[in-house]
């Protein structure tokens, strides 16, 4: 745990109920205990999905277990029913985890894979045609996931939950050969084991020289002279023309390094056809990857555009005489503080005259009157000199007061007369920053 530098935010334990999570939620209070008020706030998190029958009996346990710790749970059951694929119960349970962890400030998600888990993860993808990059498996340290077990053995964590006297539940499904990843760890793996006995470490060797080349390339994303990678509130990009100037080899390359950046996967073919589609396209254009991401083009720069990336994120109220809050990518933070003499217009501090404001996502439509302007202006002008691509604008927070139709503040990018204290006197002072 230490070792991963999880920082100060709290940590989204994912807590299933089986042997793998039991042990991470053990190991994880008792680092909790070691590190005293240095340590963050452990939350526990449980996706029910619906599918097994004994699943309401295992989230009633997983949540004994975390009262026994003192811990808070946040738990969903998704009815996904009896018929659902591994691959979509492991999809919804990670964007449930996702939207958990922005939900409730986490810094992190962690999870209980392991050494064999890694193991089956790079087999799988080999049999599936996966680049070399997919062969590198799973890090360590992912965008919003953290692993610290995955460098030990399934039979350590049985061996350490057997001596601590940890009870867990066994999901039949994990022993089901029907399901592809049960039927790699009970039939290849082990065929592969007695066949070829030092076949599986070269197979760990190769994960690792893979994992090495991924890094190399997201590296040389940063580093190759002209590309201008940029990561902004949540959207990563590169510079088009730049990247159209080298080899189709090099294109693809780098292209694949920024679908990882932004969370996403894409195979080499997937990365050319995109490629090909936007080629001579304007700004604007887009095309297509795999699971709902595109590549888009905007103000001259590649940018990678995750799915239903959506402005309604839900309304924040700020309220009070000082609080934080969470929207999306972003926290709002506001205190009682004496007005300034002037404010900025395209800060990301701004203050109020005291009363109410409401955080939300910005809508086609929107108007203000920037301070010290004249007349109105809609938002979407504002975010267009400021060269806000369309991309990060659904994901771009905006303050209005509850009973007004025109906006208060698009944050870091226009104040609006509204609500403006005279300088000296009582405000709210208001601070909209992206997180980190």
């Amino acid at each position: 745990m230490r070792r991963l530098a999880l920082g100060e935010r709290p940590l989204l334990l994912a807590v299933s109920g089986g042997l793998d999570s039991t042990v991470l939620l053990d190991l994880a209070v008792r680092w909790h205990d070691e590190e005293g008020a240095r340590a963050p706030t452990l939350l526990v998190a449980h996706v029910d999905h619906g599918i097994h029958p004994e699943s309401g009996e295992v989230a009633r346990r997983v949540e004994r277990l975390a009262g026994a710790h003192g811990l808070r749970l946040v738990g969903v059951r998704l009815e996904l029913g009896a018929d659902a694929s591994e691959t979509r119960a492991r999809q919804a349970r990670l964007a449930w985890l996702r939207e958990a962890r922005r939900r409730t400030g986490a810094g992190w998600i962690l999870t209980a894979h392991h050494a064999d888990d890694q193991r089956e993860t790079v087999l799988m993808r080999l049999l599936h045609g996966s680049g070399p990059a997919g062969l590198a498996g799973m890090s360590a340290r992912g965008r919003e996931v953290a692993r610290p077990l995955l460098g030990i053995a399934r039979a350590e964590l049985r061996a350490y939950a057997e001596a601590r006297r940890l009870s867990w539940w066994e999901d039949p499904a994990n022993a089901d050969s029907r399901h592809f990843r049960s039927w790699v760890r009970t039939t290849l793996l082990p065929a592969a084991a007695a066949r070829a006995p030092r076949g599986l470490a070269r197979l760990d060797e190769a994960a690792r020289h893979a994992a090495r080349d991924r890094r190399a390339w997201g590296e040389a994303l940063r580093e190759w002279p002209g590309l201008s990678y940029r990561q902004e509130s949540g959207v990563v990009s590169l510079d088009w023309t730049a990247l159209g100037g080298l080899p189709l080899a090099l294109q693809g390359a780098l292209t694949g390094a920024l679908i990882r950046e932004a969370g996403a996967a894409a195979g080499p073919r997937a990365v050319q056809r995109a490629l090909r589609t936007l080629n001579g396209g304007a700004s604007g254009s887009r095309a297509d990857l795999t699971a709902d991401w595109q590549l888009g083009l905007s103000f001259g720069r590649l940018e990678v555009l995750a799915p239903a990336r959506n402005a309604d994120r839900g309304v924040r109220l700020v309220e009070g005489a000082a609080g934080e809050e969470q929207w999306g990518e972003w926290t709002i933070r506001w205190r009682a503080e004496a007005a300034p003499p002037e404010q900025h217009r395209d800060g990301r501090t701004a203050w109020f005259i005291p009363g109410t404001l409401m955080v939300r996502g910005w809508r086609p439509g929107d108007r203000l009157a920037p301070l010290r302007g004249r007349g109105h202006r809609l938002a979407a002008q504002c975010f267009q000199e400021a060269r806000i691509t369309a991309t990060r604008r659904t994901t771009w927070p905006v303050v209005a007061e509850p009973e007004a139709g025109d906006l208060a503040w698009i944050p870091g990018v226009c104040r609006s007369e509204a609500r403006v204290p005279a300088a000296g006197a009582p405000a709210l002072r208001l601070e909209v920053e992206p997180r980190a």
